[in-house]
């Protein structure tokens, strides 16, 4: 009987032990890529630094800078910060070497050069982000302990960056490298997976329940998300036209799921108003279990686009949606749609109608995510 609690702390103290074990680990698990990153980012420092000393630069930190800067999330990132960063450099470089020219800075006219150069540049980068960093290339090429010509300081000023660029393309592509469309499928699949979500709380709408104050926060997420999304889609059309991924072109997925959540904001508003109750009581079975088809179906096809299997069977879909069409054509036999107003029958038709499109918009995602891993490489 003494030796009970002992054996029972013991017990519990591997218990607890193990459990947080088993948490470290799912921590680790589940940043899998912000771990990935961070490797990435410190190969891409340390190999620019010493690629820095090695070849004698007076001012390598430039190098290292933008080789941490190129280092994104996946390829395609990297390359589209390779090439802004460069060509910002090349028009700060440019500038401000031909502002030198058209006024040299000794003397009153150091002002004049440093405006002139400036002028170009931040109209540059107001214009486009392409362009954020040219004034800033533009100004140091004028200000500064400058050891170099003028046009000798900016092309060491783009070898730097150039070179920068290559090593942070060189490390995302060879040092446990991530690709675009891998990200995409991810993004997708979390984005229909809250998109599934939405149904049945909007139709809480038709019997007066429904908590707008709750789904506005949804409704935000999910734009959020397609806008990442929307990001991922430039990138892995980077990677295809740079020929290191043979997958079909993102842009048929996302416009697939732009065009869904439209459809989910065309339900949203058609269930603003309440059924009658003549017309729920017939319909209002029909209606929730389209919507549970609905967000099984959008649930399953998440899942297909992450694993990049076929798409789910639409069936049950289809047999909801004649549900529907038979519960109307019973309230008509039954005389209900004589009972009520305009208003009341616009409402109920547009409720069918949203479901319609819902369909429409769903098999046609269907359609478009079926490729998206096809011929991966």
């Amino acid at each position: 009987m003494s030796g009970d609690p002992g054996g029972g702390g013991a017990a519990s103290w591997t218990g607890r032990a193990g459990d947080r074990i088993r948490a470290w680990y799912r921590m680790v698990i589940d940043r899998a890529a912000q771990w990935r990153l961070a490797v990435r980012l410190m190969t891409s420092a340390l190999a620019a630094h010493v690629l820095v000393h090695l070849l004698g630069l007076p001012q390598g930190f430039w190098a290292v800078i933008t080789a941490i800067i190129v280092t994104q999330s996946n390829v395609g990132g990297s390359l589209k910060a390779a090439r802004d960063r460069l060509l910002a450099t090349m028009l700060g470089a440019l500038c401000g070497l031909l502002a030198v020219v058209v006024l040299p800075p000794p003397g009153p006219a150091g002002i004049g050069t440093f405006l002139l150069a400036l002028l170009p540049t931040t109209l540059a980068s107001a214009t486009s982000p392409v362009f954020r960093i040219a004034p800033v290339t533009a100004a140091m090429m004028l200000i500064g302990p400058n050891h170099l010509p003028p046009l000798e300081l900016g092309a060491e000023r783009v070898l730097e960056i150039a070179l920068g660029g290559l090593i942070g393309v060189g490390v995302a592509l060879t040092v446990l490298p991530a690709r675009a469309h891998r990200d995409l499928r991810d993004a997708a699949h979390d984005v229909l997976d809250q998109m599934a979500l939405m149904f049945e709380p909007l139709l809480d709408g038709l019997s007066g329940a429904r908590d707008d104050a709750a789904l506005r926060p949804r409704h935000r997420r999910i734009r959020t998300m397609i806008a990442k999304l929307e990001g991922l889609a430039e990138e892995a059309r980077r990677e295809r036209l740079a020929k290191l991924t043979e997958e079909r072109d993102p842009d048929a997925l996302v416009a697939g799921i732009r065009r869904l959540h439209t459809s989910i904001l065309l339900l949203g508003r058609a269930t603003l108003r309440p059924l009658p109750e003549a017309a729920a009581a017939i319909l209002g079975e029909p209606l929730r279990d389209a919507a549970a088809r609905l967000r099984d179906n959008l649930t399953a096809l998440a899942d297909a686009v992450v694993r990049r299997e076929p798409p789910p069977d639409p069936a049950g879909i289809d047999t909801a949606l004649r549900l529907i069409d038979e519960s109307l054509g019973e309230l008509r036999a039954a005389g209900v749609m004589r009972t009520l107003t305009i208003e009341q029958l616009q409402s109920l038709y547009a409720v069918a109608f949203a479901f319609a499109q819902l369909r429409r918009d769903l098999i046609e995602l269907h359609t478009r995510a079926g490729g998206v891993g096809a011929g991966a490489v």
